[in-house]
C-alpha cells in the first residue's frame, strides 16, 4: 500500500476536516530512507476545533494526552490557542497498523498564519513538501501567499 492509501486509511479513522496533509520522511523519501521509528505526520485543518476534538475523544480516546482526555475538547482548543502556535499534536496515536503524530488546527487559524506569518509554525511547515489528501480551496489559496 503506497503513502497515500495508507493516509486515506487513517483519515477514515477520525472525524471529518476541512483540509488535510500529511509531511515527513514517510511520506516523501529522503537519501538515507526514513528512520527506524519514524511516524507518518498528518495536520488535520477543521473548522470547529473544540467540536472535532469531542468527536475525535470519543472515537479515539488514547490518542490523548490526561489534558486532552479530562478537560475535553475545550482543553485541546485551549491549549492550542493559548500555550501552541495554533495547533495541538496527539504524538505515537496508533491507527491500525500505523504509529502517526497528527495536529488538529483551525482554518481561520492556519489561513492566518499562511497569509500573514502570525506564528510562522504552520507556514514554514508548509514551505517544504506537503502531501495534499482532502483540499479546501481557502487553504490552497492562503498556500499560494506563503510560497510568494
Amino acid at each position: 500500500m503506497n503513502v497515500k492509501e495508507k493516509s486515506r486509511e487513517v483519515l477514515s479513522q477520525f472525524p471529518s476536516v476541512r483540509h488535510a496533509f500529511a509531511y515527513g520522511s514517510k511520506v516523501f523519501a529522503q537519501a538515507k530512507g526514513p528512520e527506524k521509528d519514524a511516524l507518518l505526520d498528518f495536520v488535520f485543518v477543521v473548522d470547529e476545533p473544540s467540536k472535532w476534538h469531542k468527536e475525535n475523544l470519543a472515537r479515539n480516546p488514547r490518542h490523548y494526552s490526561c489534558v486532552g482526555r479530562m478537560g475535553g475538547g475545550s482543553a485541546a482548543d485551549y491549549v492550542a490557542k493559548r500555550i501552541g502556535a495554533g495547533v495541538y499534536f496527539n504524538v505515537y496515536a496508533e491507527v491500525g497498523n500505523e504509529r502517526i503524530k497528527y495536529g488538529v488546527t483551525a482554518t481561520d487559524t492556519i489561513v492566518e498564519d499562511l497569509k500573514y506569518w502570525k506564528s510562522f509554525y504552520m507556514a514554514g511547515r508548509m514551505q517544504k513538501p506537503v502531501q495534499h489528501l482532502v483540499e479546501s480551496q481557502r487553504v490552497l489559496r492562503a498556500t499560494e501567499h506563503n510560497i510568494l
